[in-house]
């Protein structure tokens, strides 16, 4: 009888089975969407959870969605690396649910070569907080501004360490 000695090829399985369960973790509980999409046919070969939880519908029926129907609409055919051949792409996007609900992300998109095919890693989080954040901001601004500039008392910033004056509203230009 022939015995082998099988320890160092289960060790090797054994290492290879947990790398790949810490990877998969680490992959599904990103707190970002994570879509990997095919740079040939632009298709989605895989999302994760939080993707998924954004997009509005299970894994199985984003996967061999093309990237487009989810993301970047305005762009198709003007895709940031595969079109315009940049080598990333960081930008401020749209993302369209299966509502039809249109939510505002930050992305990111790079190009990864994984098991020989060219893929593109994307990387979105939804910004809706700070673009209403924003929005009120802009608002309270303008609020103010128009305050300031139409109020008929003399209104002067001025900056306190060095007495400079850096606003001065109409009714103080008119008067001085």
């Amino acid at each position: 009888s022939i015995i082998h000695d099988t320890t160092t090829r289960v060790t090797a399985e054994k290492s290879l089975r947990e790398s790949e369960a810490y990877l998969s973790s680490l992959f599904e509980n990103v707190p970002a969407g994570v879509l990997v999409i095919d740079c040939e046919t632009r298709e989605i070969r895989d999302v994760n959870s939080s993707a998924s939880n954004l997009i509005g519908l299970p894994k199985e029926e984003i996967v061999g969605k093309v990237c487009h129907h989810f993301i970047c609409q305005a762009c198709e055919k003007e895709c940031p690396i595969m079109d315009l051949e940049q080598k990333d792409d960081d930008s401020e996007r749209v993302l369209l649910t299966a509502k039809g609900q249109e939510i505002p992300v930050i992305k990111n998109v790079t190009k990864a070569k994984l098991k020989g095919r060219d893929y593109l890693i994307e990387i979105f989080t939804d910004i809706s907080q700070r673009v209403k954040t924003e929005e009120i901001l802009e608002k309270s601004e303008e609020r103010y501004r128009l305050f300031f500039e139409n109020n008929d008392a003399i209104i002067l910033l001025v900056n306190p360490k060095n007495g400079e004056i850096v606003f001065a509203n109409n009714a103080a230009v008119k008067f001085y």
